[in-house]
């Protein structure tokens, strides 16, 4: 039981070595650019991304919309790409 719980930290462990690594390699300056279009950590998680940036659609985020039954109004929703996303890990 021992070695097993020794092989399951080791994978684990390798897993966030692994991803500690992506992340230092990751280009700088799209991070730059994608947090400034996300503003704070909390957007992306509640997909409230703004999805149009000087009167255009943004290319970097997924949009949809919702509607609020609550308020009866449509709420734009966005989430950056899964394209933008593998760009910084190149």
């Amino acid at each position: 039981m021992e070695i097993l719980f020794a092989c399951f930290l080791l994978i684990l462990s390798a897993f966030f070595v692994s991803a500690g690594i992506q992340v230092l390699k990751a280009d700088k300056v799209a991070y730059k650019s994608y947090q400034v279009l996300t503003r704070n950590i909390t957007n992306p998680l509640f997909g409230t991304v703004s999805t149009s940036h000087d009167g255009s659609r943004d290319y970097r985020v997924d949009a949809g919309i919702l509607w609020d039954r609550k308020n009866n109004r449509v709420i734009d929703q966005g989430k950056l790409s899964n394209e933008s996303i593998s760009s910084l890990f190149r």
